[in-house]
């Protein structure tokens, strides 16, 4: 059987189970390669656009709901939702919208399930999520991306700081 046959059918009787017998069932089975939520974010918006940090993780909101309703009876996204309290999420930074919408272009490509994020009424791409899967399934393009961690810190926060 292949790794993906496999995961597959574990997803299906995942699906099939109630309550807190598949949350405990989900978490067990991905214990070792966890099923992740990666939302790509565009780091411009906040050192070139100056939007406010709360924005930003709106952004990121608005593009893991959206990859969830849309992808809502998938096994693996099922398995997902079944422990909420163990949930991952992974957020990765990219440089402006133009690479975002060159990752969307080439995820689509490859047949990666994905939601990209635009807002409205600018119609600007902001974020974009993938459907959550097996960490070990993360697409080498998205591996490649850095981790969201630089905050910059807002004018009061800095001078205090220096």
């Amino acid at each position: 059987f292949s790794e993906t046959g496999r995961n597959n059918r574990m997803f299906r009787f995942l699906s099939q189970m109630s309550g807190n017998a598949a949350a405990a069932a989900a978490s067990a089975a991905t214990k070792l390669d966890p099923i992740q939520m990666h939302v790509v974010v565009r780091t411009d918006l906040i050192s070139s656009l100056g939007w406010p940090a709360g924005s930003l993780v709106s952004q990121c909101c608005h593009a893991a709901t959206a990859v969830i309703a849309r992808y809502y009876s998938d096994d693996t996204v099922k398995a997902y939702l079944a422990d909420l309290e163990n949930m991952h999420k992974v957020i990765l930074e990219i440089q402006d919208g133009d690479a975002l919408a060159s990752l969307s272009e080439a995820l689509s490509r490859e047949g990666v399930e994905h939601h990209l994020w635009r807002e409205q009424p600018e119609n600007i791409c902001t974020a974009l999520a993938l459907k959550p899967r097996l960490r070990s399934s993360l697409p080498k393009r998205v591996k490649k991306l850095r981790l969201f961690k630089n905050w910059p810190l807002p004018p009061a926060a800095a001078a205090a700081a220096a």
